[in-house]
């Protein structure tokens, strides 16, 4: 995140979008951690000197254990850590272009921080390295915790020993399964900004009306999708009186198109308003045979910072997340994949805006 190639890249995406005709767009600068290794790394460091002070400190010590570990826990869950945006050192942007106005907002998001960079063998050892610091974090909870329990001369109970080793298999058992999860990502391709941005002109050239139509390219994926939130904060007042419909496309493979319904990683969220409910109504016909809803547990995606903001959302992805189970595809493929995945979101957005203005008149 905020490399000299991604500065690159999101200069040239404005150039292009800069011809469309009575575009409004903007850059928003802010600064972030370049990853979540960062957060991982004062935290496991603090940890670390946490245990030298546990025996003459053991109440301060479990205490303060428990909060860096439940600090670790929401921001590897996609929730708010303000821990995090202390660590900010690098400057990055978000790309933002619309055009029209109206009491509804559709807002297309991608990720500018494509899997190629993001999962190229150097950061996935340092993905491995995240989740083992943090199982030392936690594996560093236990003897704070027992300290103090002895030095108040408390009974510790056998179900408290098996819980704190519970949750220790189970930060273990996430760490192989991420990694797994990391390492198929590695042989993906990403065609994320294309589908978004060809889906957004395909909407300004045929505007629906009383509506707004956003791209927005955001970034800081691998740091837990900030860019996605720090938009989403500084913009939330635009959003309020308004019907807010986020398409976010966040492809993996180049030969299958889906839409997920489920995602996340500790409490994960359950996609149900109008626009999975139209994407779903659309999957399955004879224009959309092959897509299909899948589930994600594990992965979050930039939407899910919408979803929890109360915004109706559904996410094109892959039908993959194992790149391994996926069949090899051509590039016919993939160009064919890309066309069926642009048709599909343009037709999900604007039967979405629909079905909504049809129910709004039937309850007038």
């Amino acid at each position: 995140m905020g490399s000299s190639a991604e500065e690159e890249a999101r200069e040239a995406l404005s150039a292009e979008l800069a011809g469309e005709p009575g575009i409004f767009m903007t850059e928003e600068g802010f600064r972030a951690p370049v990853s979540s290794l960062q957060t991982s790394v004062i935290l496991t460091f603090l940890q670390c000197i946490i245990l030298l002070f546990a025996p003459a400190y053991p109440f301060l010590a479990a205490i303060t254990s428990m909060m860096l570990f439940l600090s670790w826990m929401r921001s590897i869950d996609n929730q708010k850590a303000p821990f995090t945006w202390l660590l900010g050192r690098q400057f990055t942007a978000n790309l933002t272009a619309s055009k029209g106005k109206g009491s509804n907002l559709v807002l297309v998001i991608s990720n500018l921080e494509p899997r190629r960079i993001q999962w190229h063998p150097h950061w996935l050892t340092r993905f491995t390295q995240h989740h083992m610091m943090m199982f030392i974090v936690l594996l560093g909870l236990m003897p704070s915790l027992v300290s103090w329990l002895l030095f108040m001369d408390v009974y510790i109970p056998a179900v408290l020993v098996w819980l704190l080793t519970a949750a220790l298999l189970i930060v273990l058992g996430y760490t192989v399964y991420s990694v797994t999860v990391a390492s198929s990502a590695s042989k993906q391709a990403d065609m994320s900004i294309a589908g978004a941005v060809a889906i957004v002109r395909r909407l300004w050239r045929d505007m629906p009306d009383d509506t707004e139509v956003r791209l927005l390219i955001s970034t800081g994926r691998s740091s837990g999708f900030l860019g996605t939130q720090h938009y989403l904060d500084q913009h939330r007042e635009e959003f309020e009186g308004r019907s807010v419909y986020v398409l976010n496309v966040d492809m993996l493979k180049g030969n299958s198109v889906a839409f997920s319904r489920t995602y996340g990683s500790l409490s994960p969220v359950h996609e149900n308003g109008i626009m999975v409910q139209t994407a779903s109504l659309l999957a399955g016909n004879k224009l959309f045979p092959k897509i299909q809803a899948c589930t994600k547990l594990g992965y979050s995606f930039d939407s899910i910072w919408f979803t929890r903001a109360g915004m109706t959302s559904v996410t094109i992805t892959s039908g993959y997340l194992n790149a391994n189970a996926a069949p090899p595809s051509t590039s016919e493929e993939k160009l064919e994949t890309v066309s069926i995945l642009i048709e599909y979101g343009e037709a999900v957005v604007r039967s979405a805006l629909t079905l909504q203005s049809a129910k709004e008149r039937s309850h007038d």
